[in-house]
């Protein structure tokens, strides 16, 4: 199971890292997402090293990383939502 969540983390966060690079200029202020996918590598990164870790220290890890990355992805569902207007103007609504 660790290793399932290891290899997980690593390639969501190498998802959101290519999909926030791909769409910088089209969209602008992706970081936070781009900041969540390097949150998820180093997390899966950490897993991977260590797999004989204790299961509280993979638990500690596990709640560190899901609310860094939850307060990556609520910061940019907060930027999405400022430029909803812009979206829906270059959508031709």
């Amino acid at each position: 199971m660790l290793y399932f969540i290891a290899w997980w983390a690593i390639f969501t966060g190498i998802m959101q890292i290519i999909f926030s690079i791909a769409n910088w200029k089209t969209i602008g202020g992706k970081v936070w997402l781009l900041i969540g996918g390097i949150i998820s590598v180093i997390f899966g990164g950490l897993l991977l090293s260590d797999p004989v870790a204790g299961a509280l220290a993979v638990l500690w890890l596990i709640a560190v990383y899901l609310i860094l990355l939850g307060v990556a992805l609520i910061m940019f569902s907060i930027w999405l939502c400022t430029k909803r207007k812009d979206f829906a103007k270059a959508a031709g609504a």
